[in-house]
Formats: structure tokens, sequence, C-alpha cells
């Protein structure tokens, strides 16, 4: 199944054992429980802070579920 368009998440964790800077997304309306997604930075920026609760906008690569994509915080 794809997923077209954004969504509305919630960060769930920011402890990311890769050190990659994911966080973990929850995204009820895809179904999605739990995934960990990389988060879009623009070029300049300090990085912001996705604190645990915050609301995020989060796409998926390709329209797949697996694949979630932290756009910014709401």
């Amino acid at each position: 199944m794809a997923f077209g368009g954004v969504y509305r998440g919630v960060v769930t964790s920011k402890t990311d054992a890769t050190g990659k800077g994911r966080v973990l997304v929850s995204v009820p309306s895809a179904g999605l429980s739990g995934s960990w997604a990389p988060v879009c930075v623009a070029p300049g920026s300090s990085g912001g802070s996705f604190p645990v609760g915050s609301q995020v906008v989060v796409a998926f690569e390709n329209g797949d579920p697996s694949f979630p994509i932290v756009l910014g915080k709401i």
C-alpha cells in the first residue's frame, strides 16, 4: 500500500542508538505505531529541536510507510 501526501505525527523518542539524528515517530492516521525517521533540516539552520511529544509533518519516501521522513514541526 502506498501513502501519498503528508501526515501529522508525534515524536515518541529522540534517542537514536545509531547516532544518525533520527527521531522515532508515530503516525496513527497512517497506521504507523513507531518508526525511525530522518529529519529534514534546511541548509545553514541550527538543526532545530524535536522534543518527545512534538507534533511533526511526516511524508513517506516513494509512498512506502517503511521510510518515513520528518519534514518539520507543527
